[in-house]
C-alpha cells in the first residue's frame, strides 16, 4: 500500500479550478499507484460553498483522519499554495495534529531553484513586447514572506525581462507603485497576469471588472492600454512539475522501515 498523496489548495468556487485538474492529471502521471486526494484549505471557501449548495474537497484535518481510518500510518500533505505564508503555517499545524505520521511537501516558492524555474517560465512565457510590459499580480501577504516578491521580479529584469512587474492586491508593491513603474519605463500597453494558480475571484473581482478600483480600471484611468489574461500560472506544466518535485522529496523523508514490505521494496 503507497503512500496517499493529499494536494491541499486554498481553493475556488468558480471553474477557475481548471489549473487543478491540470497538476492532479499530472500528480498521478507521475506517482502511478499512489492514491491522490484534494483538500481545501480556505475555510471561507468551504463555508460560502457549503450555503450554497455547492461541493468541494474537505479540509486537510479531514482528509488526513479519514486516511488513518482507512489504515494508513503515513501521508504527504502537498501545499500547493504559493508562499510558505499563513496558509501554509495553519496547513503545518493541522499536519502536526494529524492522528497519522505527516511528511509535508512545500509550497511552490521555496528554495532558489523554485525562484529560477519560476522566473524562466514567466520570461519566456509572458515576454514583453516593446513598448509594453508584462504585470504579474499575485495575492500579498503581511507575513515575512512577501519579501519573495521583490526577489521574483529581480530574477525577472535579470532574464532581460526589464519591462516586468510583480505586484500584490494585499500589500506591496501595490497598484501605486506598479503605475509609477511603468511610467518610469515608458511603458503604453500592459498585459496583466495573474500570478495565482487560478484565476479565480480574485481575477475576476480584484484585477479586472467594472470596480473603477479594480487594477484593469485603475490601470487604464492612468492611461495604459490593458490586456488582462485570464489564466493563472497553474496552466503551465513547469507548475505542476515543481509540485511533483516536491512531493517526491516529502516521500523521500519517509523511513522505508515504517512502510508495509511490499510498498518498502518499490
Amino acid at each position: 500500500m503507497k503512500t496517499p498523496i493529499v494536494m491541499a489548495a486554498f481553493g475556488t468556487r468558480r471553474t477557475a479550478g481548471g489549473p487543478y485538474d491540470r497538476i492532479d492529471r499530472q500528480v498521478r502521471k507521475t506517482f502511478a499507484g499512489h492514491a491522490v486526494h484534494w483538500a481545501f484549505s480556505s475555510r471561507v471557501v468551504s463555508r460560502i460553498a457549503s450555503r450554497q449548495g455547492v461541493s468541494v474537497p474537505p479540509g486537510p484535518a479531514q482528509v488526513l483522519s479519514d486516511l488513518h481510518a482507512a489504515g494508513h500510518r503515513w501521508a504527504v500533505l502537498q501545499s500547493t499554495h504559493v508562499l510558505c505564508g499563513h496558509e501554509f503555517h495553519r496547513l503545518l499545524q493541522d499536519a502536526a495534529a494529524a492522528p497519522l505520521r505527516v511528511s509535508v511537501g512545500l509550497p511552490l516558492l521555496t528554495d532558489p531553484s523554485d525562484f529560477e524555474t519560476v522566473a524562466d517560465l514567466l520570461a519566456d512565457t509572458w515576454r514583453a513586447e516593446p513598448d509594453a510590459a508584462a504585470v504579474f499580480v499575485g495575492h500579498g501577504t503581511d507575513h515575512p514572506t512577501w519579501t519573495a516578491y521583490p526577489l521574483l521580479q529581480s530574477l525577472l529584469r535579470q532574464r532581460s525581462a526589464t519591462t516586468a512587474f510583480i505586484g500584490v492586491l494585499e500589500g506591496r508593491p501595490g497598484i501605486d507603485d506598479i503605475i509609477r513603474g511603468l511610467r518610469a519605463a515608458g511603458a503604453a500597453r500592459v498585459r496583466l497576469v495573474p500570478l495565482l494558480l487560478a484565476a479565480g475571484n480574485h481575477f475576476l473581482r480584484d484585477l479586472t471588472g467594472d470596480d473603477p478600483q479594480c487594477w484593469q480600471r485603475r490601470l487604464e484611468a492612468a492611461g495604459f492600454s490593458v490586456q488582462p489574461v485570464a489564466e493563472g500560472i497553474g496552466r503551465c506544466p513547469q507548475i505542476g512539475a515543481l509540485f511533483c518535485r516536491h512531493i517526491a522529496e516529502a516521500l523521500d523523508v519517509i523511513p522505508s522501515s515504517t512502510l508495509p514490505p511490499d510498498a518498502a521494496a518499490e
